[in-house]
């Protein structure tokens, strides 16, 4: 989720495996965005090779979707709204075989699939597209110790939505600086 709770995306760090669809829900009315870094995580600064954006200043009912590919090994993002990142509003999108969440550069490792309005399905708390549910990929719902990915099974409805939600917004916002 893009902001529920202030300035956060939730969950803040993430699994997912590739093949994974990730869709990143904006909530509340506050203006977000998503724009993928380089390492560390939380640096705030957009990606040196790659020109990521996703919609500045989007707010609750939008909704963007992605599907994770097998590179980079992590995704690092932020919210580029001044001051958000700063305020700790970043996140990770960790691959099920990476083994931490320094490791890697960013590659471009997303590939759009919609965006807009959400397309159907379970999309978080109430049912109603954008708003509620906690981010995790679908597929995953993180790692253990030795990085071997849970079942979605294991998750709630509400974790998958919100990986998907933080995926989308972060594939909207690579499409949107490659288109």
């Amino acid at each position: 989720m893009v902001g529920g709770s202030g300035l956060t995306f939730t969950p803040q760090n993430t699994t997912a495996a590739p093949g994974d669809t990730i869709t990143f829900m904006w909530a509340g009315t506050t203006p977000h965005s998503v724009i993928q870094s380089d390492a560390p995580a939380g640096n705030c600064n957009k990606s040196a090779t790659l020109a990521p954006y996703y919609p500045v200043n989007s707010v609750a009912g939008f909704n963007v979707t992605y599907t994770v590919n097998a590179t980079p090994p992590v995704i690092w993002y932020f919210c580029g709204v001044p001051g958000h990142c700063q305020g700790g509003m970043w996140g990770t999108i960790k691959l099920a075989t990476a083994t931490n969440g320094t490791a890697g550069s960013p590659t471009g490792g997303a590939t759009p699939a919609s965006s807009g309005s959400p397309t159907g399905g379970d999309t978080g708390k109430g049912g109603k597209g954008g708003n509620g549910g906690n981010a995790s990929p679908s597929g995953t719902t993180g790692t253990e110790a030795s990085g071997t990915a849970k079942p979605a099974s294991s998750a709630s409805k509400g974790e998958i939505s919100g990986a998907l939600i933080i995926g989308s917004g972060l594939l909207m916002y690579i499409a949107g600086h490659l288109l």
